[in-house]
């Protein structure tokens, strides 16, 4: 359905510009050809990052209204970056107050070419983030660091090892907080879901 629509766009423009060519004086061909030049100056971009957005917004559907339970939520201390996740520090490093996060994550019935979801790939957003959450001009909100996602196998948590799972899963990460949230809601791609109400700032920094 897509290509059809982009031939029937492709063709309506290649008979709007032969019938320009016919009807309109050389002066106005001049002039739709600056106005065209200056047009695709701005929208092929903003085009471009939208087209690069379809294939997430795509798999961020498996958890459209998914059902987050928050089991627990405990300030943790600053964990150690090793592994795969570590960070050089730098002068210019973060500070962030810590928390583990304990939840179950149940998807809704999706009809979507993606019925598989990664938990590696969810975050957080502070509530006032998620209406830019689809636009690529604004920049991310580096509010939340997620780290460190671990699955339950039935028995125990284990290293998310990039695994996608169908259906409910348990999960347990770690989440670093640049300043004082009182809550976030659960991000997958571009879909926003449930929420995580995080204790006083002050009881992380005891730890």
């Amino acid at each position: 359905m897509k290509k059809i629509i982009v031939l029937l766009v492709l063709a309506a423009f290649a008979a709007g510009a032969v019938m320009a060519f016919k009807l309109l004086p050389w002066w106005a061909l001049v002039g739709l050809f600056v106005a065209a030049a200056v047009g695709a100056r701005y929208s092929v971009p903003w085009l471009f990052k939208r087209l690069l957005m379809l294939p997430f917004k795509a798999k961020g559907k498996v958890l459209r209204n998914a059902r987050a339970v928050v089991h627990s939520v405990r300030a943790i201390a600053a964990p150690d970056p090793t592994g795969d996740e570590a960070e050089e520090p730098s002068a210019e490093s973060v500070q962030r107050t810590w928390y583990e996060v304990d939840a179950t994550i149940t998807p809704e019935a999706s009809e979507g070419p993606f019925q598989l979801w990664e938990p590696g790939d969810l975050t957080l957003l502070p509530p006032e983030a998620v209406a830019n959450l689809a636009n690529p001009d604004v920049a991310s909100d580096d509010t939340v660091e997620v780290r460190h996602t671990l699955v339950h196998d039935g028995s125990q948590f284990v290293p998310n090892e990039g695994m996608k799972f169908g259906g409910e899963k348990r999960v347990r990460f770690q989440v670093g907080l640049s300043r004082p949230v009182s809550r976030c809601v659960f991000a997958y791609y571009f879909e926003t879901f449930g929420e995580v109400a995080f204790p006083d700032a002050a009881l992380a920094e005891a730890v």
